[in-house]
């Protein structure tokens, strides 16, 4: 589900990103402007944070896996 979230809240945002390059709102100097510039960014950027939300999900998980559910309906 986080992911979903994350996709759906990234591709509006990617799109918005490149249209800001494409208008020339940001000043570049030295710098053309072409998509493969920022299709790293946008890759390196949407893999850390499904990296985070995994991590932010996986861990609690882990941690609730071992305890007994007797255990916290006992502490509840």
């Amino acid at each position: 589900e986080a992911l979903l979230l994350l996709v759906l809240a990234f591709v509006p945002a990617a799109i918005v990103c490149i249209n800001i390059g494409h208008a020339d709102l940001m000043q570049v100097w030295q710098m053309e402007w072409g998509i493969a510039r920022f299709v790293p960014g946008i890759l390196i950027t949407f893999v850390l944070m499904a990296f985070m939300i995994v991590a932010g999900i996986w861990i609690p998980a882990q941690r609730a896996m071992k305890i007994q559910p007797a255990e916290a309906l006992h502490e509840e």
